[in-house]
């Protein structure tokens, strides 16, 4: 059971670095931001590798998301600053606009552990459904959670 638990948190650190990976060749990062953002998530590999306790592997899968999320705020910033910085008589290309993920919890749309009948399950879909059009509306990215 260990090792397949393993294996599930190798795969989703994989994903995480594939999110990342996507997101700076979007931004056509530079080597530096891209060290900045991928060496700390690529240090997981050898903590989950030793790892045998199911409870600490799932612990490092928050760990991973928390660090991909300081990616995304990484390469945010590293953006913003890249188009607020002009240099006198220098012509380049404009920056890539990036548009950092907005994370939607559904969970933190109610304070029900169940949704029983019908009218609770459509109460909640609205409220989803106008939190992702809202979302949506202003052009930005969401990743569910």
């Amino acid at each position: 059971m260990g090792s397949q638990k393993r294996q599930q948190a190798e795969t989703f650190l994989n994903e995480q670095i594939e999110q990342v990976e996507k997101e700076l060749q979007t931004v056509q990062a530079d080597d530096n931001l891209k060290n900045e953002c991928l060496y700390p998530l690529q240090q997981y590999k050898q903590k989950i590798s030793n790892n045998n306790s199911i409870a600490h592997l799932y612990e490092l899968q928050s760990f991973i998301r928390d660090e991909k999320d300081a990616a995304f705020e990484k390469i945010a910033n590293a953006m913003e600053a890249k188009r607020t910085k002009i240099e006198p008589g220098v012509k380049d290309k404009p920056s890539p606009v990036y548009k950092k993920p907005i994370i939607i919890k559904p969970r933190e749309l109610t304070h029900q552990t169940y949704l029983e009948n019908e009218e609770q399950m459509d109460k909640f879909l609205d409220e989803l459904r106008v939190k992702l059009k809202t979302a949506i509306d202003s052009g930005d990215k969401i990743e569910i959670r």
